[in-house]
């Protein structure tokens, strides 16, 4: 998603509410607040969480330093070994 122009974000942003779906940019906000938690927090509280972390984590260019990687993974062992 980050490799898309500020302008085509707009042009798809455009498309999805004449639609009336939420756009991009909602999509992404609200993601952001949802995986800052999850950071702040420590731990996956529940599927939606581990799928945005493995979301994440799946995509090699994550721009997440190696810390950050480990981390998350670190919460996706504990997530899964407790489900």
């Amino acid at each position: 998603m980050c490799d898309i122009p500020l302008e085509g974000i707009r042009e798809i942003d455009a498309h999805l509410r004449n639609a009336g779906v939420l756009t991009l940019t909602e999509l992404r906000r609200r993601y952001a607040a949802r995986y800052k938690a999850i950071l702040k927090r420590g731990a996956l509280r529940n599927e939606t969480d581990y799928y945005l972390v493995k979301g994440i984590l799946d995509d090699a260019d994550s721009p997440i330093d190696e810390e950050e990687r480990d981390r998350l993974g670190r919460m996706l062992i504990a997530f899964e070994g407790a489900a």
